[in-house]
């Protein structure tokens, strides 16, 4: 089992994983604790609103089938405009 930062849907936070996924993994949840707490409110925030104007994976892939990968980026593109990444 690892343990990652992550921000998703629901919002931000731990995620305990059998698999490999996105993110650095940390092999106890009180390093991965200590790592969540290390992120300023200001970053923790910026995930939050990030993750959740982003499209689903799903409609992500329909885009790129229909419409091309120039209009996937530009729809990823709006999200990061939108909520550019705070400077710390």
């Amino acid at each position: 089992m690892k343990y990652y930062v992550q921000s998703n849907e629901e919002g931000n936070g731990l995620i305990a994983s059998e698999e490999e996924i996105d993110g650095v993994a940390y092999d106890t949840l009180e390093e991965a604790q200590a790592a969540y707490d290390d992120l300023s409110f200001e970053l923790r925030d910026y995930f939050k609103k990030r993750a959740v104007r982003y499209p689903s994976i799903e409609d992500q892939l329909d885009t790129i089938f229909h419409e091309g990968i120039d209009a996937w980026k530009a729809e990823i593109q709006a999200v990061k405009d939108a909520y550019p990444k705070p400077t710390e």
